[in-house]
């Protein structure tokens, strides 16, 4: 015996487990996307932060003068002995604050 309104039924939950379905896949679609996102700003600001080390590096190269500015950091004076030689130096630090492996590093020889 057959009841009346069965396939009605069996269809409306066969609907709400497909809608449920595709909601987690939007979800996770949408999820990707906003790490995605967040990667490629990122990486931008890596790649402007290198940027201006290279310009910096450039203008030494270039002018033979000019001190890392804003965003490097000061980390250190020092020397290196070669030979009978001394060498003083600068070292200073490029990096992204929220992002490990970002570092870059210039050392300025300081003119004795």
């Amino acid at each position: 015996m057959r009841r009346s309104g069965s396939i009605l039924t069996e269809i409306l939950v066969a609907i709400i487990i497909f809608t449920v379905g595709l909601m987690a896949v939007a979800g996770t679609i949408m999820f990707s996307m906003r790490i995605i996102m967040n990667s490629a700003q990122t990486t931008l600001r890596e790649q402007a932060l290198f940027n201006d080390a290279e310009n910096f590096l450039a203008e030494r190269i270039l002018e033979n003068a000019g001190t890392p500015s804003s965003p490097a950091e000061f980390v250190e004076n020092g020397s290196i002995v070669i030979g009978d030689k001394t060498l003083n130096y600068s070292l200073y630090r490029y990096r992204l604050n929220d992002k490990k492996g970002s570092e870059m590093y210039v050392i300025k020889r300081e003119n004795s």
